[in-house]
Parts: structure tokens; sequence; C-alpha cells
């Protein structure tokens, strides 16, 4: 699997923890989707973390999430591992 489409699906900061944690090992998604998802903050660190240890995906959107300046921080965290992902 190299793409991932799960726009308007109500993932949610739970569901957006739980891809995170599987970013951490997964080496062949490089597009995930995630707009409209309800991912707030919570969900955005949670990716975040996934981020720092993924070296496939290149490109993530999470327009329309309700991602604050603390989400942003989490993300920006993991992007600083990250050496992969070109588009956001």
């Amino acid at each position: 699997l190299t793409s991932l489409n799960l726009m308007h699906n109500r993932v949610g900061p739970e569901g957006a923890r739980g891809l995170g944690e599987g970013l951490k090992d997964n080496t062949s998604l490089t597009s995930l989707n995630l707009r409209d998802n309800r991912v707030g903050d919570e969900g955005a660190r949670g990716l975040g973390e996934g981020l720092k240890h993924n070296t496939s995906l290149t490109s993530l959107n999470l327009m329309v999430n309700g991602v604050g300046d603390e989400g942003a921080r989490g993300l920006g965290e993991g992007l600083k591992d990250n050496t992969s992902l070109t588009s956001l």
C-alpha cells in the first residue's frame, strides 16, 4: 500500500495517534490524506511522533482538522528528524 485516503472518516485524535504508531515502522506508504477528520492537537502530536521514525511518507494532508499551536509544535518536533516528507 502506497496511498491511503481517509478523508471525511471521523478518524479523530485516537485514530490519528494509532496511525502515528503505524507510521513508525511503515516503509511503503508515501501518501496519507486525513482531510476533515477532527484530528486536533492530540492527534497531530501522535502523527508527529510517527513522523520522527518514518522514512517513506512524502505527502500528509491535514486540512480542516482543528490543529492549533500545540499540534503544530508536535508535528514540528516530528519533522526535525523526518527527511522524507515534502508536502504537508
